[in-house]
């Protein structure tokens, strides 16, 4: 049997841990200071010891002295260490640390910040501690600990509100109620230190759930009276949103399951108030956008050139295990550029999807070439090969031949991309194929934007990884990313001086936003997961209504369509347009955002004298499609608030 020694005794943690686990043995800071720890250690032998000597973050504040908090974190550890380092019977140390060290900046450095400073000299414990385990060969875990409530429970913000709800008591909260947080439950971290201590597991582990939830939030699951509540401004920087990546818990020691927090809130029986309102799709911004963007203006590299564009570039290659990689400043550069490079000018047919966004064929009119609109099919919403080739077969009667046609991915789904091209090869025309909203797609595990002449993609604010705006294209050809780097930095030749041949564009990415994509891309199959939560929410709520339909594609056995889910979107069988209009009216008025799916190219009077093929089902789309939120970052509370309001509205369409 392990034996096992804790060090803080008196942490919610550690009795919690003392109530589960046999065999344990319970210290405080105290006992390490005292002249016969050293020999209650020894006589011990433990296996593991967990070091759980910390005061609670949320006890600091600017009227802290600074001796204690340096006592309490460096101090207590550096004694802890040399009194151990005689004892061989160690094998493995569990550090307890802070989330929020994944949100340390730059400013916590100062002293007058004191819960800053707090942070950074626990930030040295973990290196303190990595340095000793490293020399003696003993394995050590980090566990970056979120917001733990429950059990020993006596200075979370979920105890103090539960205690002003039960005492009738006012509340301070150090926070503009808009953040959102990850809560644990005490014995989830405790089942988590159980595998730590069971498996081989060594490194840094994000310990919460993996879901936040706003202040706002989690006052109305309490049922607490808002009087009762003053929010105030707090003096340490932080984020807007902090959550765990789980993702290591999951693979290395197989902890998947939480508590659910509205549980815990057994008093709390009333529907759900929304405090802000659930947009279509907002960024999801975690704390190593924050952290690359930090490092990249320290290096003074903010224009559009430096190291994290060409790390950006590189990230996207191999992301999608294709070729060459330029970024710009969107998907439109990225269009206009890919039409640059295959000589797309004046009087030039280009044909091009109808149903998607307006952004897919302005840049054929930047280029005074002539659209082609083709229809979309009914399964994927993507260009319809039918379509495509009936045009083609036309065209080639009048002897025109267009320069390329722009196929688009709609809503994170992959079109049948392998008609197409198969299409586009029997008659020679090069295709461009706009991945804006489905990077991280795939069909047979091929990533959507590798399988056209040239791909591109979007970094927009609403798209599933963002960098506030950019996008980017992808070839196998070298030639072409080099042709493209070029035009986009002003067509710029090889001098000491400024020197021009070409007409060129100001269309790179700046360094600054290439930083936040890079630690978007990181996060993109996570995103990725979590939008489709959201779906298979959505999807098993839907099945209810025999007029619904929800939009969704898997391909065939010889074609397996995986989407990025970066929209859910319903379509009805049968509604007014203006139904549909009233219907996302009611749900603003809910603060819900939805919308109706594109509206096609060929309908837009901008486009009104360009030719169309098709059977009109782009229109159907428009005319009865509904788009719902679908952010990798919206919480069960925010979905279950949705589906009341649907269930409200809803019932008059069946």
């Amino acid at each position: 049997m392990k034996k096992i020694v804790v060090i803080g005794k008196r942490s919610n943690l550690s009795r919690s841990l003392k109530d589960k686990i046999t065999n344990i043995h319970l210290f405080g800071s105290s006992d390490v200071l005292s002249n016969n720890f050293q020999k209650k250690i020894k006589d011990i032998k433990p296996n593991i010891i967990i070091y759980n000597s910390f005061f609670p973050l949320n006890k600091f504040n600017e009227k802290t002295n600074l001796d204690e908090i340096i006592k309490q974190t460096t101090f207590v550890s550096n004694i802890f260490l040399k009194k151990i380092s005689a004892i061989k019977s160690v094998k493995k140390i569990i550090l307890s640390s802070s989330s929020a060290l994944k949100n340390l900046f730059i400013s916590s450095f100062e002293n007058k910040n004191k819960r800053s400073l707090y942070l950074s000299l626990k930030l040295l414990n973990e290196q303190m501690l990595s340095k000793y385990c490293n020399d003696k060969k003993i394995d050590l875990v980090i566990a970056r600990l979120f917001n733990l409530y429950g059990n020993y429970d006596n200075s979370s913000i979920i105890y103090k509100i539960i205690q002003s709800k039960q005492n009738n008591k006012k509340i301070h909260i150090y926070n503009n109620g808009f953040f959102k947080r990850d809560f644990i439950h005490t014995n989830d971290v405790v089942d988590s230190y159980i595998k730590f201590i069971d498996t081989k597991s060594s490194g840094i582990f994000e310990v919460g759930t993996g879901h936040s939830i706003t202040i706002n939030e989690l006052i109305h699951l309490s049922g607490i009276k808002k009087s009762l509540v003053k929010f105030s401004k707090s003096n340490t920087l932080e984020v807007a949103n902090s959550e765990a990546d789980t993702e290591k818990l999951k693979k290395i020691i197989d902890v998947n399951k939480f508590s659910k927090i509205y549980s815990y809130f057994t008093s709390y029986n009333s529907d759900y108030i929304i405090i802000n309102s659930i947009n279509l799709s907002i960024p999801h911004i975690k704390s190593a956008e924050y952290s690359n963007v930090l490092e990249t203006l320290d290096s003074n590299w903010v224009s559009p050139v430096g190291p994290q564009i060409n790390q950006l570039e590189i990230d996207l290659s191999n992301y999608n295990n294709f070729g060459y990689c330029a970024a710009v400043t969107s998907g439109t550069a990225a269009i206009h550029l890919a039409l640059i490079n295959l000589g797309v000018g004046k009087n030039d047919y280009v044909i091009c999807q109808s149903f998607t966004f307006v952004a897919s064929a302005n840049p054929i009119l930047y280029q005074q070439a002539k659209p082609i609109f083709i229809d979309s099919e009914s399964d994927t919403l993507s260009m319809d090969p039918k379509a495509l080739e009936y045009c083609l077969i036309n065209l080639k009667k009048k002897n025109i031949k267009p320069k390329a046609v722009i196929v688009a991915h709609i809503y994170g789904m992959p079109g049948k991309i392998y008609e197409l091209l198969k299409i586009c090869r029997k008659y020679k025309v090069k295709l461009i194929e706009d991945s804006a909203e489905t990077l991280g797609a795939s069909i047979n595990n091929i990533k959507c934007g590798t399988f056209g002449d040239i791909g591109v993609y979007s970094f927009n604010g609403n798209k599933i990884i963002t960098s506030g705006g950019g996008g980017a294209v992808i070839s196998k050809k070298q030639s072409d990313i080099k042709k493209i780097k070029s035009l986009s930095t002003q067509s710029r030749e090889n001098y000491i001086y400024y020197h021009h041949k070409n007409i060129g564009y100001n269309y790179r990415m700046s360094n600054v936003l290439a930083s936040i994509a890079r630690a978007q891309l990181k996060d993109l199959d996570n995103k990725i997961r979590n939008r489709k939560k959201n779906f298979i929410f959505y999807k098993k709520y839907f099945k209810k209504f025999s007029n619904i339909n929800i939009m969704d594609y898997n391909g065939s056995s010889k074609f397996l369509h995986k989407s990025n889910y970066w929209f859910t979107n319903i379509l009805f069988n049968k509604i007014k347009f203006n139904q549909l209009l009233g219907l996302i009216e009611d749900l603003k008025k809910e603060n819900i955002e939805t919308r109706p799916l594109w509206k096609p190219m060929h309908m837009q009077p901008i486009f009104k004298n360009c030719q169309y093929y098709g059977n009109n089902n782009s229109e159907k789309f428009f005319q009865r499609g509904l788009s719902l939120p679908s952010s990798s970052n919206l919480t069960i509370y925010e979905l279950k608030y949705i589906k009341s309001k649907l269930e409200k509205y809803l019932t008059k369409y069946e």
